[in-house]
């Protein structure tokens, strides 16, 4: 399962795709946002947030954000501002035109973590790391052909994540299964 888990979080640290889209498949389900912290400061929106499913009640990511706004379409500005919807939905169901440019990516331990700026800060997930490895993934979105960085994003995994969803599948029988079952006349 180490190894399943090792190569699933590799993929998602080398996606330039939707990284909403990726965590929702490796969840099995939704994922939702909340905002944590956003202030602006010298034509800056700083954003802390943590993605998080209601089935599973799991943090599925923790996230620090850069976005200057005169680099990203206005409509897309007035959304993000509401704080309700998940950026890559936003993007997605808007339809809107960008470029990602992964800058890092790997494992860092806890004593590690920290925003865009360098400030060292703790993780909503940290009492169920033990200590452990975290992935992340830092990038730029570009939006239209703006040279320009719109949004500066570093994203940290939990690195449960894959085992959560594999255990949930031990306990969710689906409907294969229960046909399966009533074909040889015995319980899944």
């Amino acid at each position: 399962m180490e190894e399943l888990s090792k190569v699933l979080f590799e993929l998602l640290l080398v996606s330039d795709g939707r990284t909403t889209d990726m965590l929702e498949t490796l969840c099995g389900e939704r994922v939702y946002v909340e905002v944590i912290n956003q202030e602006k400061h010298d034509n800056t929106i700083y954003r802390e947030s943590f993605l998080y499913t209601v089935n599973q009640n799991l943090f599925v990511s923790h996230n620090f954000m850069m976005l200057y706004p005169e680099h990203v379409p206005s409509e897309f500005y007035q959304r993000i501002l509401e704080k309700e919807e998940v950026i890559g939905k936003i993007l997605k169901n808007d339809e809107v035109l960008s470029n990602r440019i992964i800058t890092k990516n790997g494992w860092c331990l806890p004593t590690e973590i920290s925003d865009l700026s360098g400030n060292p800060k703790k993780l909503i997930f940290a009492e169920e790391l033990n200590g452990g490895m975290i992935p992340f993934k830092e990038y730029k979105l570009h939006f239209q052909s703006n040279e320009k960085p719109g949004i500066k994003l570093v994203e940290y995994f939990n690195p449960n994540l894959i085992h959560y969803r594999l255990q949930k599948n031990r306990f969710i029988k689906s409907p294969v299964d229960e046909i399966r079952a009533e074909k040889v006349g015995g319980l899944v």
